[in-house]
């Protein structure tokens, strides 16, 4: 049993910094071997159940990463709307490329013209960049690949779970950030399209027929999600 927890403890020394870091190689490994456990390691889904039973996330830490990505990721695309639609000339509509068909050319399409907005080439470049340093960095965070064993800072193995609840805080503050910025873009477009008669009477039915209004279209305006 001794040798056993020796062996493990050796083991845990030369592929936890590695799987901290996500390293595309691990000691041992072939190619085939690497590429499946990049997979199952660092995959945001299949990751959180087929990881390796030494890697130093775990299912809970990889949820909470999860959700971080997913709060940014939200609040990130509704931020960059929200910017073009109120604070350019163009709104979300003005084009950032386009390309025309010619008429004498037999093609299977629905349109004419494929053309790139300003909106999506902005939030697919920089928006996806933003996204995706976000990502690692609350996953090198999580991971702490110095302070584990084997790590260049492993003196400071005890504090290892720091980054944890550090992480931990910045998912709980993204969720509240990206929850107010989906109200007030629904709330700014409710006030956009929103083009009901006013109904001047006090009678019940007109009140009834106002209530049903508003909410039909407080309903509406979250169909982006």
């Amino acid at each position: 049993a001794e040798m056993t927890r020796k062996a493990e403890r050796e083991l845990a020394r030369q592929i936890v910094p590695a799987l901290a870091a996500r390293s595309y190689h691990i000691p041992g490994n072939n190619y085939c071997q690497d590429w499946l456990q990049y997979f199952t390691n660092n995959h945001p889904f299949f990751g959180i159940c087929c990881h390796h039973r030494l890697h130093p996330v775990t299912l809970m830490q990889r949820i909470v990463v999860l959700i971080g990505s997913l709060t940014f990721g939200l609040a990130m695309t509704n931020c960059i709307y929200i910017y073009f639609l109120y604070h350019t000339e163009e709104g979300i509509e003005g084009e950032f490329v386009s390309v025309a068909v010619d008429a004498n050319v037999t093609v299977t399409m629905t349109a004419n013209t494929v053309s790139l907005t300003n909106y999506q080439a902005f939030l697919w470049t920089v928006g996806g960049a933003t996204h995706s340093m976000f990502d690692l960095s609350i996953w090198y965070i999580t991971a702490c690949a110095c302070c584990q064993r084997g790590g260049c800072l492993e003196c400071c193995y005890c504090c290892r779970s720091l980054g944890s609840y550090l992480v931990m805080f910045t998912v709980v503050l993204m969720a509240a950030v990206a929850s107010f910025i989906v109200v007030l873009r629904a709330t700014l477009d409710t006030n956009e399209v929103r083009d009901i008669s006013n109904i001047t009477s006090g009678g019940l039915f007109d009140d009834e027929i106002q209530l049903l209004e508003t909410v039909r279209y407080e309903r509406r305006s979250f169909r982006f999600l």
